[in-house]
């Protein structure tokens, strides 16, 4: 009975605890309950929602989780050929479902394989000879032939008529096993699904000789091609569009590209994508895609070999005997192969796998990856046609959305961390591995307390070797210890320097004693071949230019110890790049023999100060550094821009070394006495205001071997020295720009035999030059533009006989040239425009070298002028000279005749300049007729020629891509127009004495710009986007094109300096935008704005962009605004359903009326459909009916129907 009741109250107990908890359960969820439905009322009420972005989990449980499906035996396949495949569709950002493990924990396998099977886009289905024996793999098959989804068979080790027959093939087997376990009434089921697939075109191993690389790599394209536009939306390989179009372009010319880049700057990917292009439309009978082959190389030289050879059909040679291979080559290629040969550092690598490349058929492609240029270019040596690309770095918007998509999954960030996460995306610079990589190191860091290392991300790239050692071993593998130490120059200190300034200082080491001194003795080789591998560029200025991800890789290794393997201490780095630190360095008590290089640079109000007390910049005494620069004895770069340095006898003392010293912003008045540089070739004392001389007259100045001197915008130095050209002998370049202040220049100047550029620009106080300066028989450049009191030029100037270029823009005091002139044998370039020369010397005729000539409000010519042959630009403006004889001058290929003031017709002979590029003669007042134009022009300006009656045809002028005629309103023909296939801008805008009947632009790949109003010329603008068409194009006053829609905004609108809205609309569809046309007319004045277009996504700004907006006024108060961005735009391409588009007015403050407008947004290529700011779809009628109710827009066509929405 006891034992009874004790087993009665354990029940009671155990039945009351369990009752205890289901309660806590029931009311724990009625309360997420309650609290969740809280929360939807809040989100789709007026409250405060509280809704937040779903994470990773919540995205996964979306019925699109999955792109690709892979049906497939495990036992068979999952370990190899499948698990390949699934990597890499995950390296190219799909999302592929494998088996189980894809599977959260908690949730139900099958209906969570049955859901991810309906959601894929892409069914793929490995065939392997078991595979049969899965029900499993076979009830999928039936599944996804019932989806209707893409199915991509892979016969791995099968064939497709296994499938058809399989009583007689591998599957047999299976099936048997399934007749045994009673399957049969689904076994007619699931062979007849077999069938089915047996049909479609699939992917075969031994179709690729066995190499299931290249096998994973057809299936890519195929999976990128099925699926749909919305879900490569995200997947899109940020910059490829524009990168690809270049290259494939380029690929239309040449049969071999090289292309080269830093690394991590996406040469492999972008090689990927050329070969994925080619293969997918299968365009070559044979193709293979050699990876690595810089490393391979080296391990497996004869499998790259044996790979190249399987994937030309010719597998089954021995390709360790050279002479077989070479002779197999050279004999059996197809006509046409694609060869991708990916990142190779030697010629040598190249030509083992290609022996002959002249061999290839010439429809063959190659395309070549390296980081170094100059491989690449010996390799391709032997090729017909070639060419090299340059990868660039990625844009803004493109950097930011790679950032985001690694950090964030999604190409917007998560909120609160915009700013954020675009300062950290533009740090990058653009470099793609930079981006991906720090964005991936960020993805979990999402918390308040992470904020810290968002700041830190870029800078902790030093301590990444995806990053970092991918960049190292470029700097590594450089040839000489001369190259490495130019890279940490440039790197360190140089970074923004002219290339010829730098070099002057690299050629100056060449009998260098400093025992630490490691600068090239060829520095012009040296530099080429840091260029070639990408590590430092020129940029258009000539100036010195490098990556910040390379620039901060070679600072970090003057901080390594590469022996050591670890870090040094600031005292013992070559080069002292920041102020800071460098002040710590000098303040320390340790010796520095190494320093090469240091900078002192401070802000234009702060003086820096290093003593014997303080270890920073602040107030006190600067006699200490003076001191402390002395006891470095290897120091050849110096920068002290700002500085404030006690200059006693310790300056005489500085390094002997030193080569460059760059002291902007010089506080003194003058240099010291004593200045004694012996190796010094370049003194910048740019900006300097305090000073007023350089030095004074009787200063025992030394600076034997200064070749350059940099002085300009020092405002208020007087004068130079008497004996400034005893104390710089080998001066070859004397700059001193803005020096307002200076009167004279001393007669010591002619002693400077080596000096080759003069720069005076903007002078204004200087009145006359030296007799003196016709000693300098090196000059080749003289600069006197603006010098506005300059009132004559020395009568022996003909003495220069090494002049090239005088420049005498805007010397307006300046009335005659020199008797002289005509002894400037050498002279090329002569500019003196808006000066008070207005007739030209007799002897100016025998400047038998000048080849461009630049000169306003000439009244006469000489007959000699004809004796000009080498004459190639010739600019009068506002001249009333004859212009008979300009069919002499053959060479012409640049005339300028603007405002002439005389000419009434160019003459027959005219039509003799053959050469002749670019004609302007706008607003020539009396210019009645053009009788010839050279066949050769490409730029033709006639615009406001009020009594211009007839031009010739234009029909032979095939190389006309700029014609403006504006406002011509007596021209009554422009015959030919429409045989101007390559015209990119016209404007006949105003000639309404024009014909236009009958005259249709049609089909011009190349017009970007076209203004007809006024003109009765009708513009046909069909909606055949191009492949090769520029991406951006501007059209005014086209008839039948833009159906400008009532403006529900139409108010009045007050445009700040910040920014007024003027119109918006939302994406509303999800197909991919072709194209967008933004069009409104304004009312009003608005000085000095511009146009700006910005995209939400989400609430976030995703895109804010000024953009090239193309106005025309109607009428005195009217302007109509147009931009047209085609497919190629990257703002294009950006869009998605739901964006918000909106373009705003920045500018000064006005008002104006927004009267009409329309943002269009062209979905799709071959339909007239158009969505409008108020997502209305027009008919054709519709949109020509809006179109009339504003005239000034309309032009009557014929054609009628043919002209196509956009």
């Amino acid at each position: 009975m006891t034992f009874t009741m004790n087993v009665l109250w354990q029940t009671l107990a155990t039945v009351c605890v369990t009752l205890w908890i289901l309660q806590r359960f029931l009311r724990t969820r009625g309360k997420e309950n309650a609290a969740l439905k809280g929360r939807v009322v809040d989100a789709t009420g007026n409250g405060p929602s509280e809704v937040s972005a779903p994470s990773h989990g919540a995205a996964e449980s979306k019925a699109h989780q999955y792109d690709v499906f892979i049906n497939h035996r495990g036992p068979d396949v999952k370990k190899t050929f499948v698990a390949h495949l699934n990597a890499a569709l995950r390296r190219n950002g799909f999302r592929p479902f494998l088996d189980a493990k894809d599977i959260g924990q908690g949730r139900h396998v099958f209906k969570s394989i049955d859901k991810a099977l309906k959601g894929a886009s892409v069914h793929v289905a490995v065939f392997s000879k078991r595979y049969a024996e899965s029900k499993y793999c076979l009830n999928e098959l039936c599944d996804m032939l019932r989806s209707g989804q893409v199915i991509l068979p892979v016969f791995y080790g099968v064939n497709a008529e296994d499938l058809r027959w399989i009583e007689n093939g591998p599957l047999k087997k299976g099936f048997e096993k399934h007749v045994k376990r009673g399957r049969t009434e689904e076994i007619e089921k699931w062979k007849e699904a077999l069938r089915k697939v047996a049909d479609y075109r699939g992917f075969r191993l031994d179709e690729v000789n066995g190499d299931e690389e290249q096998l994973i790599r057809s299936i890519l394209v195929e999976v990128r091609s099925a699926l749909p536009a919305t879900l490569l939306a995200g997947k899109q390989r940020y910059g490829m569009e524009g990168r690809m179009k270049d290259v494939l372009n380029t690929l239309d010319r040449v049969n071999v590209l090289g292309v080269v880049g830093m690394g991590g700057i996406g040469k492999t990917t972008l090689a990927m994508e050329i070969y994925d292009h080619f293969v997918s439309h299968r365009q070559f009978e044979r193709h293979c895609f050699l990876r690595d082959v810089r490393s391979r190389s080296s391990s497996e030289p004869y499998q790259l070999q044996r790979d190249l050879m399987q994937a030309l059909g010719l597998g089954g040679f021995d390709v360790t005997n050279t002479g077989e291979y070479r002779r197999i080559f050279e004999g059996s290629i197809p006509d046409r192969v694609l060869l991708v040969v990916d990142d190779i550092d030697d010629k040598g690598q190249f030509e083992a796998l290609i022996p002959d490349i002249r061999k290839l058929g010439s429809g063959s492609r190659i395309v070549i990856t390296s980081r170094y240029r100059d491989v690449v270019t010996q390799a391709m040596a032997g090729a017909e046609r070639w060419e090299v690309y340059e990868v660039p770095v990625l844009n803004e918007f493109e950097s930011r959305c790679l950032f985001n998509r690694h950090a964030f999954l999604s190409e917007t960030p998560s909120e609160g961390f915009a700013d954020l996460a675009a300062k950290v995306a533009d740090a990058c610079g653009g470099h793609a591995l930079s981006l991906e990589t720090v964005g991936a190191s960020l993805f979990d860091k999402k918390g308040c307390e992470d904020m810290e290392m968002w700041s830190e991300a870029v800078k902790a790239l030093e301590e990444n070797e995806d990053v970092f050692g991918k960049l190292r071993s470029t700097y590594e593998r450089l040839p000489t210890d001369g190259d490495r130490a130019m890279f940490l120059d440039i790197a360190c200190m140089l970074i923004g320097m002219k290339k010829e300034v730098a070099l002057t200082i690299w050629k100056s080491c060449s009998g260098c004693s400093g025992a630490q001194c490691s600068t090239s003795r060829t520095p012009g080789l040296a530099l080429r071949r840091l260029m070639d591998r990408s590590l430092v560029r020129v940029d258009n200025l000539g100036m010195l230019r490098m990556h910040d991800v390379l620039r901060d890789m070679g600072r970090d290794m003057v901080k390594r110890d590469a022996a050591r393997k670890e870090r040094r201490k600031p005292e013992e780095w070559t080069h002292l790049w920041d102020a800071g630190v460098a002040a710590k360095v000098l303040n320390s008590a340790e010796t520095r023999p190494r320093i090469r290089g240091l900078c002192l640079r401070v802000g234009d109000d702060t003086q820096i100060i290093v003593d014997e007390e303080s270890a920073g910049l602040r107030a006190g005494c600067a006699s200490y550094l003076a001191s402390q620069l002395s006891s470095m004895k290897e120091l050849h770069l110096l920068v002290l821009d700002g500085c404030y340095v006690e200059l006693r006898d310790e300056i005489s003392s500085w390094s002997e070394e030193l080569r460059w010293l760059q002291w902007r912003r010089f506080p003194r008045p003058q240099l010291p006495s004593e200045l004694k540089l012996p190796s010094l070739v370049v003194l910048d004392l740019s900006g300097s205001n305090n000073l007023t001389r350089l030095w004074e007259d009787d200063a025992d100045i030394k600076l034997p071997m200064l070749q350059l001197l940099i002085l300009p915008y020092c405002y208020e130095l007087v004068e130079l020295a008497e004996n400034f050209g005893e104390c710089v002998p080998k001066l070859k370049r004397l700059e001193m720009d803005f020096c307002w202040s200076v009167k004279r220049l001393p007669d010591s100047i002619g002693l400077l035999r080596d000096l080759e550029h003069l720069n005076l620009l903007g002078c204004e106080r200087l009145v006359t030059l030296p007799d003196a300066v016709v000693g300098l028989a090196s000059l080749k450049t003289l600069t006197l533009n603006h010098c506005k009191s300059l009132q004559q030029l020395p009568e022996e100037l003909g003495k220069l006989t090494s002049l090239e270029t005088l420049r005498l823009l805007g010397c307006s005091c300046l009335s005659n040239l020199p008797a002289s002139i005509g002894g400037l044998k050498m002279l090329k370039t002569l500019d003196a425009e808006r000066t008070g020369i207005k007739d030209l010397q007799a002897r100016f005729g025998l400047l038998t070298s000048l080849t461009h000539l630049s000169m306003s409000g000439v009244r006469s010519v000489p007959g000699s002028f004809q004796g000009l042959q080498a004459l190639t630009s010739l600019h009068l403006d506002c001249a009333s000279a004859d212009m008979g004889g300009l069919g002499a001058l053959t060479a012409l290929k640049d005339l300028v005749l603007r405002s002439h003031k005389t000419i009434t017709a160019l003459p027959k002979s005219f039509g003799n300049l053959k050469w002749l590029v670019s004609l302007v003669m706008s607003f020539c007042l009396e210019l009645l007729t053009v009788e010839a134009l050279p066949e050769g022009l490409e730029r033709l300006q006639l615009r406001e020629c009020p009594k211009l009656t007839e031009i010739p045809s234009l029909a032979g002028m095939k190389s006309l891509v700029y014609l403006d005629l504006y406002d011509c309103k007596r021209l009554r023909h422009v015959h030919g127009l429409e045989c101007l296939i390559f015209l990119e801008y016209l404007n006949v805008s105003g000639c309404t004495a024009i014909d236009g009947r009958g005259i249709r632009i049609m089909g011009n790949r190349a017009l970007r710009e076209c203004h007809v109003s006024g003109s009765k010329i009708g513009v046909a603008y069909g909606n055949k986007w191009l492949e090769n068409g520029p991406s951006e194009q501007v059209f005014t006053w086209i008839g039948n094109a833009i159906p400008l829609l009532t403006n529900g905004m139409v108010k009045e609108v007050v445009v700040e300096v910040t920014s007024t809205l003027l119109l918006e609309c939302v994406i509303a569809s999800d197909a991919k935008c072709m194209s967008i046309i933004l069009c409104f007319v304004l009312r009003g004045f608005l000085p000095l704005s511009r146009m700006e277009v910005k995209v939400l996504r989400g609430g976030r700004l995703i895109v804010d962009m000024p953009m090239p907006f193309d106005y025309k006024l109607l009428d005195n108060v009217n302007k109509v605004w147009l931009c047209t961005l085609r497919r190629e735009h990257h703002l294009v391409q950006s869009l998605k359903r739901g964006d918000q588009i909106s373009v705003y007015r920045y500018g000064y403050t006005g008002s104006c009326r927004v009267l009409k407008g329309a943002i269009c947004v062209v979905h799709n290529e071959d339909e007239n459909h158009i969505l409008t700011m108020n997502s209305e779809a027009l008919d054709l009628k519709l949109s020509k009916d809006l179109v009339l109710q504003f005239g000034e827009l309309v032009f009557e066509d014929n054609d009628g129907p043919s002209n196509q929405l956009l």
